[in-house]
């Protein structure tokens, strides 16, 4: 079943995933996507590990591709307790202009919450991201690590949050 959703989405959403590549800037992120691609394809995970050969140990924030900047917005989907921000405040140095987290596990939010209670210009959320405003999903965590939107009878529900409406401030 997830592979027929993938093909329907990537099919009705095809001319925006192309146009994701575009986005990037440099070839070692191109080439990523294109391996992940592949693999979503085929399924054949010599394409993941190739992925992970060129990402090395610095997932998120590899030094080839991003440069120490104290004007960068960083903005965390799914931020679970914090820990790629920290990666982040690790890798720049604790510099940044503006770092947005979005969690929709309440325990885990605040978890999150209490870590970066004495940060300036951290603004963390218990909320969705997603296409629209103030549209009410319904959540249900399986476990700490992992949350998916679930049929209303099985879970509480959570307002979402326009990613735009941050983007479009920066």
């Amino acid at each position: 079943e997830p592979e027929k959703n993938f093909f329907s989405d990537l099919i009705e959403n095809r001319y925006r995933y192309l146009n994701l590549i575009g986005y990037l800037e440099d070839d070692i992120s191109k080439k990523i996507i294109n391996l992940i691609f592949k693999y979503r394809f085929s399924f054949n995970l010599n394409y993941l590990s190739k992925a992970k050969m060129y990402s090395g140990k610095n997932q998120w924030f590899d030094k080839k591709i991003i440069k120490n900047n104290n004007n960068y917005t960083f903005l965390d989907g799914g931020a679970y307790d914090g820990d790629t921000i920290e990666e982040f405040l690790k890798f720049n140095s604790n510099k940044y202009r503006k770092i947005y987290g979005f969690e929709i596990n309440k325990k885990n939010f605040l978890l999150m919450k209490k870590k970066f209670k004495n940060f300036k210009n951290i603004f963390l959320y218990n909320n969705a991201i997603t296409n629209n405003n103030n549209k009410v999903v319904y959540f249900s965590s399986t476990s700490q690590t992992s949350s998916r939107i679930e049929k209303k009878n099985k879970s509480r529900p959570i307002k979402t949050i326009k990613i735009d409406n941050f983007l479009n401030q920066e």
